[in-house]
C-alpha cells in the first residue's frame, strides 16, 4: 500500500492568489474513510466520510514546501479503516477550504482501532505540501499532541505517585486470593461449602449427608424403601419385563461364561445374576438401576466409604496449607487488562508494570538533560521567495542565534538557488551528535505568470492577412512565437516562452501554445426566390435575391417542370458562415405556381325530345382535372360524366341548366365553371287498353291512367267536361271557317302507336314524335311530295245539299256515288278533298283514347235520326260543349250528336270514306289523294270479317300501321266492338257511321260497303280539308284559300292571337257570349260565366252553362 497526495483545485487557486503580504493559514486537518479515483482527487473539497479531526504536531520547512506531521489517535467508540488525509487553509478573513488531500492506493488504508480496544494507540503521518510562494505561513499547532521533557517528567512522577498510593490499584488480584490458615492451607471458611454452585459437606460421621444428594428428583437417585428397595412407584411400568443374565464388561450374555450375547432391547430390565444389579438399556448402554449398591467412582455407583473418610477428615483441617495450594492454581478474571490468567501472573504483571514506570521515568530525566543542548533540527527556509527584481533575503525556520552562527549565501536577486551554512555554537550540538557546519539550500523562485495569453477581441475574414491582439501578454515577460498572423478564416497557433525568472503557474517554464482564429465572414440572410414562376409545361429554374455566388454553392433542386414546392440549398464557402455561426447548407423553398386553368364547352345549348333523349357536351380543358356536371333544377335532366364528355339525359318537360367544373390538378388552377341550357320537349302519351273480352270498355294506361271518363252533353245538363279538354291534340280541336269548305273543324297532328298481345289491344297517343310511334294517318305523308300535315281540317257538318260545302241550315247531300262526291268536293278547290279512311281512323283513335269505350251510342249518345228521312243540318249549333247530344237523353234516337264540335257523325247520313277500297285481297288503302280510286292503286292490308267484330288486327304494312281491321265477330251493339262492319269483295265502296234509321248497330265504329254505281239517300259526304301545301304557302292564292276563323256569337272586339304556325291557330265558337283561341295546349278563354264542375277533372276541364 502507498500513500498519493494532491494539492486540490482550491488549493492551487489559493496559492496562486497568496503572494508577498498576505497571510497562509494552515488551520486543521482530518481523516476519512473512503476513496475517489486518481483522476477526481484534484476536485475534492472535503473527504469521503471523515471520521476524526487529525492532530498536526509540527511543521518544518522543506525544499519544496512545507512538511507536515500528523497525528492519529484512537478516539472513536468504533474503529475504521483510515483512507484519507485531508489539510484545510485559508487567506487571511476567507473562509477554509481544503488545499490537500491524501490517500491510499488502495481500499485495504490504515486500520484505526476503537478507543476501547487500544486507548494508547497513535498513528502519524508525514505529508509534504509542495509551493515556493514567499507569503506569510502559519500552521495551527495541536497543543494538546505536543509535550515538552519537563512536562514529560513531570507527568511520569505524578503518576507513579498516584499509583502507589492507591490502594485499589490491585484490588481485582487480591479479590480473587483466598487466606491460608496457619497450617497454611486454606481456611474453611474460604470454601463454597453446601452453597450452590459449591461443594458438599461431610456430617459428623465423615458422610455427605443426604439432604446433599439428588434423591428421588429429576436426572437424581432413587431412594430406598424400609425395604432396602426401590420403591415401585419409582420404576417404569414395564419392569415386570426383566431378563436374567450375566453382565459382562458393558454386554449382557445368556451363559457364566459370556458367549450368547443377549441382543438388548429398550423397555426391558436386564438383571446381572452374579450381582443382582438391574439395568436398563438406554439405547446405546445399559445403565444400572437396581437397588443394590455399586462401587465405584462413576454418577451410578457409590464411593467407597475409607475413603470419604479421608475427605472429610482432610477437610476438617484448619491450620497449614494442606493442599499445597499455590497463587498460580487460584484462577483471575482479567477486567483491568492485564493479560494473566492467575492470581500469579496478575500480580507479576502489576509488577512489571511498576517497574517499566520507574525506568521511563529514569528515561525520560536523561532526555530532558540532553535537551537543553541540542539543535533539534538544522533551520530551513520559512516560506517561499519569488523574483521581484530587487534583492531579497530569505527567514529560517528553527534558526536561533544563541545556539549557531549562520553565513554562506544570504541574499539574491535573480530566480534560483542559493547555499547558506550553519555551524553550532560552542556546547551545542546537532541533534544527531554532531556540530560541524551544516549547509542549506535556499531558493528565489521565478515569478508566476498567473495565465497563458489568449486573443483579445475576435477577428473575421477580410480576403487580407491579420494579426491578433492579446490579452495578458507582456514582452517583458513572455517570448511570442509560433503563427502570428494569417488571411483565412480557420485555428492558428501562436506559442508563448517565460523569459529568465519567470515561469507559468505550474511552474515550467517551457513555450505554451495559444489558439487564436479568424471568424468566418457572416451571411446575414438565406437567398429567397425572386419573382414568381407559372407552370409553362418545360423546366424553369428561379432567380435568387441575397444570392452571392463567390460566397455561397447552390445546392438541391435548383429546377422543376411540375407546379409545386422544391428546395434548393445554400452552403457557405471556405471562408463564410451564417449569421447563426453555423456553416450546414440551408434549405431555400421556391415554387413553380399553377397556371390558369381553361374550361370551353361544345355545344353551350341543346334540345332534347323523345327521339333525342340524350346528347354530349363536349369539355375542352387545358388541364386534367377531374370533370364534374350538375344540372339545376333537378329532375329535368340527368347528367353523368366520362373522361371530356358530359352526357345529358332528358327526364322530363322543362328548361334546365347543366353547369361544368373542372377541378384543378397539380399543374392548374380550378376554372370558372360554364354552362349549357338544355330544353327538354318530351312527349305525354295517353293510353288505353282492350283486354279482347266482351266489354265494350278500355282500361286507361300511360299519363291517362287515372283520368276520369269525360262527361259529354245530354239536353239540359249543365254539368260536363272532359279530363282531356286541356291536353293536345284534343284541346286543338276547334271549329273553323272557310270560304270555299265552308265549316271546318282542326285537328293537330299526332303521334300513335298500336300494339297487338295475343287477343289485347292497346293504343297510345303522344303529343310529340317518339321512337316507336307514328304520325297519325290524317297527317302522315301521303307520297304526294307535301310531306307531313301539321293540321288538317274536317266539315263539320255533312256536304250541303246545294253546293257540296260543309255548312248549316240545310240538308246534307245524299243519292250520290262516291266517285261523284269526290269530284264535287275537289271541285271546291284544289286542296279540298272528300273524307277519306285516313281522317275517319284518325277521329276513331282520338275518341277511344278519350272515351275509352267502343260504344260511342253509349257514351255520347245513340243519334241516327227520326227513322224516315234526313234532317236539317247545324242541330248541334247551340249546344253549350263540344261533344254530346241534343236529346234528352243519351238513350234517346235523334239527330243531335256531335264529336269534338263535328257533327253528325252517326247521325243523318253515312259519309262516304275515301281512301280505301274492298276487294277479293281485302280492304286496300289509298294513301295520295291525287291517286284515291274505287277500284285499283291501293295496298292490301288484310281481310276484314264481317259483323259485329270480337277481334282485331293491326296492319303491318309501312306506312299503315295506324290500320285496324275485325278478325272475328261475335259481339252485338253492348259487347266487344258494337258496331257492325261488313265487308263484300264485290263492293269496293265503303261509308262510315250512322244515318236516320234508328239502328244500334250505327255509331263512330260502323263501316259498309256498295257498289261502285250505288248511290243511297242515306249517304251522304263530307269535305277534308288539308291535303296540300297551300296551307303552307305565303302566296296570296294561299292566304285566299286559307280558312279563317268565324266571328259568329263573339262578343266585340274580337281577340285575335297569332302563331308562328298558322296551322296551329284555331277558334272554337261554343257558346252564346264567350270564345276560346286555342295556342297548342294551352289556351285563353274569354267568357262572362264560368264554373268549375263537380266531377273529378284533369286541370284544366271546365263544365259550361
Amino acid at each position: 500500500m502507498a500513500w498519493l497526495g494532491v494539492i486540490t483545485n482550491n488549493g492551487n487557486d489559493l496559492l496562486t492568489r497568496w503572494v508577498e503580504g498576505k497571510n497562509l493559514h494552515i488551520t486543521r486537518a482530518a481523516a476519512g474513510q473512503g476513496r475517489v479515483e486518481q483522476t477526481a482527487m484534484l476536485a475534492q473539497s472535503a473527504l469521503v466520510n471523515e471520521k476524526q479531526t487529525v492532530s498536526i504536531v509540527s511543521n518544518t520547512p522543506a525544499e519544496k514546501g512545507q512538511r507536515l506531521k500528523l497525528q492519529v489517535t484512537a478516539q472513536a467508540a468504533v474503529g475504521y479503516n483510515l483512507n484519507q488525509f485531508g489539510v484545510w487553509a485559508r487567506l487571511d478573513e476567507e473562509e477554509d477550504q481544503m488545499i490537500a488531500l491524501f490517500q491510499t492506493d488502495t481500499d485495504i488504508g490504515i486500520e484505526i482501532p476503537s478507543k476501547e480496544a487500544m486507548p494508547d494507540f497513535v498513528y502519524t503521518f508525514y505529508g509534504l505540501l509542495a509551493f515556493s510562494n514567499q507569503g506569510n505561513l502559519t500552521v495551527k499547532i495541536d497543543a494538546v499532541a505536543v509535550v515538552t521533557a519537563e512536562t514529560m517528567g513531570q507527568a511520569i512522577a505524578e503518576a507513579m505517585g498516584a499509583h502507589a498510593g492507591d490502594r485499589e490499584a490491585h484490588a481485582a488480584l487480591f479479590e480473587k486470593k483466598a487466606d491460608l490458615g496457619t497450617d497454611r492451607k486454606v481456611v474453611i471458611d474460604q470454601l463454597p461449602v453446601n452453597t450452590p454452585n459449591g461443594i458438599a459437606g461431610l456430617d459428623k460421621d465423615g458422610k455427605v449427608s443426604a439432604a446433599q444428594l439428588p434423591v428421588n428428583t429429576p436426572n437424581g437417585i432413587a431412594g430406598l424403601g424400609d425395604d432396602g428397595k426401590i420403591a415401585a412407584a419409582q420404576l417404569p411400568s414395564y419392569v415386570d419385563d426383566v431378563v436374567e443374565g450375566y453382565y459382562h464388561e458393558g454386554a449382557f450374555y445368556s451363559d457364566p461364561a459370556h458367549r450368547e450375547q443377549i441382543t438388548p432391547e429398550s423397555g426391558k430390565v436386564y438383571m446381572d445374576a452374579e450381582t443382582n444389579i438391574t439395568y436398563r438399556w438406554s439405547g446405546h448402554s445399559y445403565a444400572p438401576i437396581g437397588s443394590d449398591l455399586a462401587l465405584g467412582e462413576t454418577q451410578s455407583t457409590a464411593y467407597r466409604g475409607d475413603r470419604g473418610k479421608i475427605a472429610y477428615d482432610h477437610s476438617m483441617t484448619k491450620a497449614g496449607n494442606p493442599h499445597g495450594t499455590k497463587a498460580a492454581d487460584i484462577g483471575y478474571t482479567d477486567n483491568k487488562g492485564l493479560g494473566a490468567k492467575n492470581l500469579q501472573g496478575a500480580m507479576d504483571a502489576a509488577a512489571q508494570r511498576a517497574i517499566d514506570a520507574q525506568k521511563s521515568a529514569d528515561a525520560a530525566l536523561d532526555a530532558i538533560t540532553k535537551i537543553g543542548h541540542t539543535i533539534d533540527a538544522v533551520p530551513s527556509q520559512n516560506g517561499t521567495l519569488t523574483y521581484t527584481g530587487s534583492e531579497q533575503s530569505p527567514t529560517w525556520n528553527s534558526y536561533n542565534p544563541e545556539t549557531m552562527t549562520m553565513g554562506g549565501v544570504t541574499k539574491g536577486t535573480d530566480a534560483g538557488s542559493y547555499n547558506a551554512t550553519f555551524t553550532p555554537k560552542e556546547g551545542y550540538t546537532w541533534g544527531d551528535g554532531t556540530n560541524e557546519t551544516k549547509t542549506v539550500v535556499w531558493k528565489i523562485g521565478r515569478a508566476t505568470i498567473m495565465a497563458v495569453p489568449s486573443q483579445s477581441g475576435a477577428l473575421a475574414y477580410t480576403g487580407s492577412a491579420q494579426t491578433p491582439a492579446w490579452a495578458n501578454y507582456e514582452s517583458t515577460k513572455l517570448t511570442l512565437g509560433g503563427t502570428t498572423s494569417g488571411t483565412n478564416a480557420g485555428s492558428y497557433e501562436a506559442t508563448f516562452t517565460p523569459k529568465a525568472n519567470y515561469q507559468w503557474q505550474d511552474g515550467s517554464t517551457t513555450a505554451k501554445t495559444a489558439v487564436w482564429r479568424i471568424e468566418r465572414a457572416k451571411i446575414a440572410v438565406v437567398p429567397s426566390q425572386s419573382g414568381a414562376l407559372t407552370y409553362t409545361g418545360g423546366a424553369q429554374s428561379p432567380s435568387w435575391s441575397n444570392y452571392d455566388s463567390t460566397k455561397l454553392t447552390l445546392g438541391g433542386t435548383t429546377s422543376g417542370t411540375a407546379a409545386g414546392n422544391y428546395n434548393a440549398t445554400f452552403t457557405p464557402k471556405e471562408n463564410y458562415q451564417w449569421q447563426d455561426g453555423s456553416v450546414a447548407a440551408k434549405n431555400a423553398a421556391w415554387a413553380i405556381q399553377k397556371a390558369a386553368g381553361t374550361l370551353a364547352l361544345s355545344p353551350t345549348s341543346m334540345t332534347l325530345d323523345a327521339s333525342t333523349k340524350s346528347k354530349s357536351i363536349t369539355v375542352t380543358r387545358n388541364s386534367t382535372g377531374a370533370v364534374s356536371a350538375t344540372a339545376s333544377p333537378s329532375g329535368v335532366v340527368a347528367v353523368s360524366v366520362n373522361g371530356n364528355t358530359v352526357t345529358v339525359t332528358a327526364i322530363k318537360d322543362g328548361n334546365a341548366t347543366v353547369t361544368v367544373n373542372v377541378a384543378a390538378d397539380a399543374n392548374h388552377t380550378a376554372p370558372s365553371a360554364k354552362t349549357c341550357s338544355v330544353k327538354v320537349e318530351m312527349p305525354n302519351i295517353y293510353g288505353v287498353e282492350w283486354d279482347g273480352t266482351s266489354t265494350t270498355v278500355w282500361s286507361r294506361t300511360d299519363k291517362a291512367a287515372g283520368f276520369t271518363n269525360p262527361v259529354p252533353y245530354v239536353a239540359g245538363q249543365s254539368k260536363y267536361g272532359s279530363p282531356f279538354d286541356n291536353l293536345m291534340p284534343w284541346s286543338g280541336m276547334v271549329r273553323s271557317s272557310d270560304p270555299a269548305a265552308g265549316e271546318l273543324v282542326a285537328i293537330p297532328k299526332f303521334w300513335f302507336k298500336w300494339t297487338k298481345s295475343g287477343s289485347r289491344l292497346k293504343l297510345q297517343i303522344a303529343d310529340k314524335a317518339t321512337p316507336g310511334f307514328h304520325v297519325s294517318p290524317a297527317h302522315a305523308d301521303r307520297g304526294d311530295g307535301k310531306g307531313e300535315r301539321n293540321t288538317v281540317y274536317i266539315g263539320r257538318y255533312h256536304c250541303h245539299t246545294s253546293n257540296w260545302k260543309s255548312q248549316s241550315g240545310g240538308k246534307p247531300k245524299a243519292d250520290i256515288t262516291r266517285s261523284a262526291a269526290r269530284s264535287g268536293i275537289h271541285g271546291l278547290g284544289g286542296t279540298i278533298w272528300q273524307s277519306d279512311i285516313q281522317i275517319r281512323m284518325t277521329i276513331w283513335m282520338l275518341y277511344l283514347v278519350e272515351f275509352a269505350d267502343w260504344n260511342s251510342q253509349k257514351t255520347i249518345g245513340k243519334g241516327c235520326g227520326d227513322n224516315s228521312a234526313t234532317g236539317n243540318m247545324g242541330y248541334t249549333d247551340s249546344m253549350p260543349y263540344h261533344t254530346g247530344t241534343t236529346q234528352n237523353s243519351r238513350d234517346s234516337y235523334g239527330l243531335g250528336t256531335q264529336y269534338r264540335n263535328i257533327e253528325g257523325l252517326w247521325d243523318n247520313v253515312f259519309d262516304w270514306g275515301d281512301g280505301c277500297y274492298y276487294n277479293s285481297a281485302g280492304l286496300n288503302i289509298i294513301m295520295n289523294p291525287n291517286n284515291f280510286s274505287d277500284t285499283s292503286g291501293g295496298t292490301a292490308v288484310g281481310v276484314p270479317t264481317s259483323g259485329w267484330p270480337s277481334a282485331f288486327a293491326v296492319a303491318t304494312k309501312s306506312g299503315l300501321e295506324w290500320c285496324i281491321y275485325p278478325t272475328a265477330t261475335g259481339g252485338s251493339e253492348t259487347t266487344y266492338s258494337s258496331d257492325y262492319w261488313y265487308f263484300n269483295a264485290s263492293n269496293p265502296c265503303l261509308h262510315f257511321g250512322g244515318n236516320y234509321n234508328q239502328n244500334g248497330n250505327h255509331g263512330l265504329f260502323y263501316v259498309n260497303y256498295n257498289s261502285v254505281s250505288n248511290s243511297n239517300r242515306n249517304i251522304g259526304c263530307r269535305v277534308l280539308l288539308g291535303l296540300a301545301t297551300h296551307l303552307h304557302s305565303s302566296s296570296s292564292q294561299a292566304a285566299e284559300r286559307a280558312p279563317r276563323p268565324t266571328g259568329q256569337g263573339l262578343l266585340p272586339p274580337l281577340l285575335l292571337l297569332f302563331l308562328a304556325n298558322p296551322l296551329m291557330l284555331g277558334f272554337a265558337r261554343m257558346g252564346r257570349g264567350e270564345g276560346v283561341i286555342f295556342l297548342g295546349t294551352p289556351w285563353c278563354r274569354l267568357a262572362n260565366r264560368t264554373r268549375f264542375s263537380t266531377l273529378p277533372q284533369p286541370a284544366g276541364a271546365v263544365e259550361r252553362s
